[in-house]
């Protein structure tokens, strides 16, 4: 079995066992019909009791080359993957995993044959009901649409990519800086892509495609301070963005809110009309 000594992956955990993440399993069975190992982290951000048996995942993984980091801290994502990219300067490639995600042969086997000189790779990612949530279009109002030919030329806007599946040159995302501890969890894809935008990184579309299990594909099923963590979040990526038309982001935000009032969930819908008087560009 061979190493695959060029890429390094990490797969950040929560509250799921060794047992329980689609992508530990997906992924070392892609190794095994490849015939190759993987030096791989498992970062475990669960705050309370460990569920997760390093013993038996080192046992029924045996292509993944484990090290295993628990921080009860939950300090989110930025923090993990900035620790894997430290972790793998001996590597060109560092591969960033949620923990459920369904890696295919053809992703893996793509990744692994690939020596060209991109900035990142991306693949297409699925979610439910085989609906494409990666790469996408971050547009002038602060929506994502999915990418068209026409798209790149004749909007304003940005190539974005969720975390998972995305697979980043290390000596590129070196000199950006590696990951901000701005954004430590949600939008951190967003702003990530967006630095390299900025410094005209080039990105590889994958041929091949991946399929996620969302957390969150849409707001109706996560509590009000989930959702307000989010959208704070968002209006703060919002900010940054010179090329926003901060009406039709606030027109947006409305629709939204209004939306959550016809649901009779007024809580959130005043949160959201509160927040359109805070949008403003950064100086």
């Amino acid at each position: 079995m061979e190493v695959v000594d060029k890429f390094y992956a990490i797969i950040v955990l929560y509250h799921q066992s060794e047992i329980e993440s689609k992508t530990l399993y997906s992924l070392n069975s892609s190794l095994n019909s490849l015939n190759k190992s993987l030096r791989t982290i498992i970062y475990d951000n669960s705050e309370s009791k460990f569920v997760f048996d390093l013993k038996n995942a080192i046992k029924i993984y045996p292509n993944l080359e484990i090290e295993y980091l628990a921080n009860k801290s939950n300090p989110g994502l930025s923090e993990a993957y900035n620790y894997a990219l430290n972790k793998s300067l001996n590597a060109r490639f560092l591969l960033l995993f949620d923990q459920d995600t369904t890696v295919t042969n053809d992703f893996l086997q793509e990744v692994l044959c690939n020596d060209s000189n991109y900035d990142c790779l991306v693949p297409n990612v699925t979610s439910k009901n085989n609906i494409q949530i990666s790469p996408m279009w971050y547009n002038c109002y602060g929506g994502l649409e999915v990418i068209t030919p026409n798209t790149i030329n004749n909007k304003k806007g940005f190539v974005t990519a969720i975390n998972s599946g995305a697979v980043y040159n290390v000596e590129s995302l070196r000199r950006l800086g590696g990951f901000s501890n701005e954004f430590k969890l949600d939008m951190l894809d967003h702003y990530i892509f967006y630095m390299m935008n900025l410094k005209n990184y080039k990105i590889l579309f994958l041929n091949a495609s991946i399929n996620q299990d969302l957390s969150i594909d849409n707001y109706t099923n996560i509590g009000f301070d989930r959702f307000k963590s989010i959208m704070e979040s968002e209006v703060k990526l919002v900010r940054k963005f010179r090329f926003i038309n901060i009406f039709l982001y606030r027109f947006r935000v409305a629709i939204r809110a209004i939306k959550f009032l016809l649901q009779r969930k007024f809580k959130f819908s005043f949160f959201l009309f509160k927040l359109i008087f805070h949008v403003r560009k950064d100086k």
